[in-house]
């Protein structure tokens, strides 16, 4: 009697939460059924739909649709379809002769504005072509150039860093002081020197009056042009008759051969065709 007493509380717990569990049962089942997945088949459209199709605002694209794209090849202003090309009947007109060849060349067309060499340039020119430096005396072996560069447009890095290669009036200036030293050395060289040793007198000697002499003169000219401008001209060239002028008249005027290549040697190296190119 006292056992079967004992069931009743145990009972009446179980049948007050009986109606809870099958509510929870009811709205939040604890294992819910397998959802089937969808092939979205309703979803999918023709190719060429999806590429010609136009893309609308971006609002009325849903969350789970992917905004349509639109190819540039397929689809013409605003994303319309492009039209099957209509062909046009074109006919043909004169309007006269037209020359395709081009003009005569003209080498002058472009020329560029000419520039002068660099100090340690200029300095090495006229030591190939005479043989000296201009040096700070004739018993000193300090390069005047060296000194100069600083005047002559040589950057320092401080206040210049690009070269200055226009031929101005000081680099004329000091070109020809350097001139007047080593035409001096060379023509003191050249008196004194066999022929075979010469560089400068080499077709016509030395006690040989140029205006008595004018084809050994032409020749020597000729050499002297090649050595000192990289000119090469024949005996003949109308380029020669300047210098021809100008020593048949110093022979003529003062008769003194020395003072007529010394002419010669300080026009060469003053002339542009020298320093700049």
């Amino acid at each position: 009697m006292i056992r079967s007493l004992l069931w009743i509380p145990l009972l009446a717990l179980l049948w007050a939460c009986e109606p809870n569990a099958q509510r929870a049962s009811v709205s939040e089942p604890l294992i819910s059924e397998p959802v089937p997945v969808s092939d979205h088949s309703d979803r999918v459209q023709d190719k060429e739909d999806l590429v010609r199709a136009p893309l609308g605002p971006i609002s009325q694209v849903g969350a789970t649709q992917a905004p349509n794209v639109i190819n540039p090849y397929f689809a013409g202003e605003g994303g319309a379809p492009d039209e099957s090309p209509t062909p046009v009947e074109t006919s043909s007109s004169s309007d006269g002769s037209f020359n395709l060849e081009p003009d005569v060349w003209n080498p002058g067309a472009f020329k560029r504005v000419r520039r002068r060499m660099t100090v340690p340039q200029l300095d090495q020119a006229i030591q190939d072509a005479t043989g000296f430096f201009w040096t700070q005396n004739n018993w000193s072996n300090t390069r005047r150039f060296s000194v100069l560069q600083d005047t002559l447009g040589v950057p320092d890095w401080i206040t210049r860093v690009v070269e200055d290669l226009t031929p101005n009036l000081v680099v004329q200036k000091f070109l020809s002081d350097a001139a007047n030293q080593v035409c001096g050395k060379l023509m003191a060289q050249e008196w004194t020197m066999p022929t075979e040793n010469r560089i400068f007198l080499v077709h016509i000697e030395p006690d040989e009056a140029p205006h008595l002499f004018p084809d050994k003169s032409a020749l020597n000219l000729k050499m002297l042009l090649l050595r000192f401008h990289g000119k090469s001209y024949a005996v003949d060239d109308p380029a020669l008759v300047p210098w021809a002028w100008l020593v048949s008249s110093t022979s003529l005027v003062t008769g003194d051969n020395l003072e007529v290549w010394t002419a010669v040697c300080l026009a060469l190296i003053n002339h542009p065709n020298f320093f700049s190119y």
